[in-house]
């Protein structure tokens, strides 16, 4: 998909044609450890520092202990009690950018139907499970949705999955192994709509009881999405052209 993704939009992400890529520094904003265990998710295997896939670079912070801060976990709140926040603090940027480069993950596998599920509204066959705000220093927000088998899977996944729980609008990048498999996160990629307006900071949010596309034929929407996480390990950005 990366090298598909251009021929199928028209449009080459700034990542390709820039000069570099620079990672945001989010120490001040983690508010999560490794370990999950509300949803069973274990991070203490994940690479620590600089790594890179292609043109894309990120900084992962790593754990001085099992307590420590090294990620941002927001929840998706959907049938079951969930005890993580739903919302994060912002996250610093301060800079002019070209695009922002989300390195994130889901908890739990979740569902992303046919798009003729919902003829009328193709966008919410795939489940939202939080959205980012970004937003300008004059106070104008983006919304950049964040959809199951869009733009994000879970931390977990494997190679071979069936075909609905592809990511197609993000590249797979593996950062570490467990002893069941890879650790697994996505980066997705936004290219700011207005360049030369300096972004102040990106706020995380978790989605409110979602109700998803049905699975038939019928006309309408099936129930409330099951609980899950939103798991933000890194940001990158891509700086103004000088």
């Amino acid at each position: 998909m990366p090298a598909a993704r251009p021929q199928l939009t028209g449009a080459t992400p700034p990542s390709q044609t820039e000069g570099k890529v620079v990672p945001v520094d989010m120490a001040s904003s983690l508010n999560a450890a490794a370990q999950q265990p509300a949803f069973k998710v274990d991070l203490r295997q994940m690479a620590e520092g600089r790594i890179r896939s292609g043109t894309k670079v990120f900084d992962l912070p790593g754990p001085s202990s099992t307590e420590a801060k090294v990620c941002v976990v927001v929840e998706t709140h959907g049938t079951e009690p969930n005890p993580l926040p739903r919302g994060a603090q912002g996250i610093k940027i301060g800079q002019d950018v070209t695009s922002l480069i989300f390195l994130h993950a889901c908890a739990r596998p979740a569902t992303n139907k046919e798009a003729f599920r919902a003829i009328w509204n193709e966008d919410d066959t795939a489940d939202l499970l939080g959205w980012y705000e970004v937003v300008y220093e004059d106070g104008l927000p983006e919304i950049i949705p964040i959809r199951y088998g869009v733009n994000i899977l879970e931390w977990n996944s494997r190679n071979g999955q069936p075909c609905k729980a592809y990511c197609y609008a993000a590249d797979e990048i593996v950062c570490g192994q467990t002893p069941e498999g890879p650790i697994t996160f996505f980066a997705c990629e936004w290219t700011s709509p207005r360049l030369g307006k300096v972004v102040d900071e990106v706020r995380l949010h978790g989605s409110n009881r979602f109700r998803a596309a049905v699975t038939g034929f019928e006309n309408g929407y099936g129930d409330v999405i099951p609980s899950n996480a939103v798991i933000l390990k890194a940001i990158s950005m891509v700086p103004r052209r000088v």
